[in-house]
């Protein structure tokens, strides 16, 4: 099993699923083999076999480098040679990057130059070939965090990934390749060609649900080439694989949607976390947490909060989470004269997350496009009523949350100042939603995607999985 994010190194919910899935998987009584590019062992891993690749080096002189690979694709003359030194930059890129964030990040001059390379047709072939590589083992740990995971140089990561992963897989003896979202692809198409073994691919989140259809050409390119060599396609929701269908016109027959899950001792804090929110008199607090990107719509929960406030005076925002948008919402609440009443905490993860959860007295989830929604579930079972969007996955299997359109702020504040006004209505969402989530844990997931792994194999009983 292919994945970029195990935990404790992790920064979201790619993580969080890999974990739960691999954990009932394993229950069921199926070997798992995962490979992470950092990882960490822990109480969270003694259920599979996980592999950390940052502890294996490529040989940089078995082949060429991964600068050399690229010239060599780029059809220069010896002229060209002798003229033009060629000098490459890092990159910048990660799984969540928009415009905004990238022009902040480079100047005008890189930008265009970015541009350029990324219109070069022969960069894209990097990415679909496959060659011989030599790895050698590190005994020392190297210690990682979630930032590492997501660094300035994610393709590159991306592609050594693969590299290593691809010679790897020969020491080990598996029945089944699975991948989780495009960064773990390439890896997968190497060892399926290498192999033969069957390739099933995990698709979270795409491009489009990132960058609302501002897409990254060579990211876009290593979806597809994953979408389009595996043999089935689990999705987290049918949200997803519409959009799968959509824009990267996969196969709609080999696509199964499976829907997430979350277990109640997922939500469960410790006492002893150092994160808290002031919180006095009869004040109420709903919730935002999140990545602050386009994505996740931010800036459509401070526009409803204003609207609401106007009618509850007690209500207390808390956005959770950091991002691109951070000092833009900031500015946001003071334009909107509400900045009294908005709590920004920064990023947050484990306990911190339970424990703003617990104050939480309403969550909403403002997403532009959201494949699943995790955090959803988290908040139900946690007993906070919620407000999801329309164009999420989560809301294919909620019935008893409110649902809004992202852009529809107006009706989104109504749904807070009713929620809020009238407690016996927030009582009966939290009663009837646990009960509807009870039924979504991760063994239940676990058991229709080790169904969907079966037949692939050809009804095998026992199986383990790369």
């Amino acid at each position: 099993m292919l994945g970029w994010e195990y935990p404790p190194v992790k920064s979201g919910g790619l993580g969080t699923a890999c974990y739960g899935l691999t954990k009932e998987l394993a229950a069921l009584g199926h070997d798992i083999v995962f490979v992470a590019p950092f990882a960490v062992t822990s109480e969270k891993s003694k259920h599979l076999n996980l592999l950390n690749l940052s502890k294996y080096r490529i040989k940089r002189d078995a082949k060429l480098g991964l600068k050399e690979r690229i010239l060599s694709q780029l059809n220069l003359t010896e002229d060209m040679k002798k003229h033009i030194t060629y000098e490459f930059i890092t990159s910048l890129l990660n799984p969540y990057l928009s415009e905004e964030t990238y022009r902040q990040k480079y100047s005008d001059e890189l930008l265009k130059l970015a541009r350029y390379l990324r219109s070069q047709k022969n960069l894209n072939k990097i990415f679909q070939t496959i060659d011989d590589y030599e790895i050698e083992y590190n005994e020392k740990e190297n210690a990682v965090d979630a930032k590492q995971i997501y660094g300035d140089n994610l393709l590159q990561e991306v592609y050594e990934y693969a590299v290593k992963a691809e010679r790897i897989a020969l020491s080990y003896d598996f029945d089944l390749i699975v991948a989780h979202d495009w960064m773990t692809f390439e890896a997968a198409v190497r060892i399926k060609r290498l192999t033969g073994k069957p390739f099933c691919a995990h698709i979270h989140a795409t491009e489009f649900d990132r960058t609302g259809g501002s897409v990254n050409q060579l990211i876009y390119n290593l979806e597809k080439l994953g979408l389009d060599e595996a043999d089935i396609v689990v999705a987290n929701s049918h949200f997803t694989k519409d959009g799968c269908i959509r824009h990267f016109h996969t196969n709609p027959r080999k696509i199964i949607p499976i829907h997430l899950a979350i277990d109640k001792d997922e939500v469960s804090a410790d006492e002893h976390s150092d994160f808290d929110v002031p919180k006095s008199g009869n004040e109420k607090y709903v919730l935002f947490l999140g990545r602050l990107t386009m994505q996740k719509g931010p800036e459509y929960f401070l526009r409803a909060a204003a609207k609401a406030i106007k009618f509850c005076p007690e209500l207390r925002f808390i956005v959770a989470g950091s991002g691109e948008k951070f000092s833009a919402l900031v500015e946001m609440a003071s334009h909107l004269k509400i900045s009294d009443k908005v709590f920004f905490t920064g990023f947050l993860q484990g306990d911190d997350i339970r424990r703003v959860l617990q104050k939480a007295d309403l969550f909403i989830m403002s997403s532009v496009t959201e494949p699943f929604g995790l955090v959803a579930l988290e908040a139900i079972k946690a007993n906070v009523p919620c407000i999801v969007s329309k164009t999420s996955g989560v809301s294919e299997i909620l019935s008893h949350v409110f649902k809004a359109d992202f852009w529809d702020t107006q009706e989104m504040a109504n749904q807070i100042v009713n929620i809020m006004r009238y407690p016996s209505l927030a009582q009966t969402m939290r009663e009837n939603a646990a009960r509807e989530a009870e039924s979504y844990t991760w063994n239940w997931t676990a058991q229709r995607t080790a169904q969907v792994y079966v037949q692939m194999l050809g009804a095998k009983k026992e199986c383990s999985y790369a």
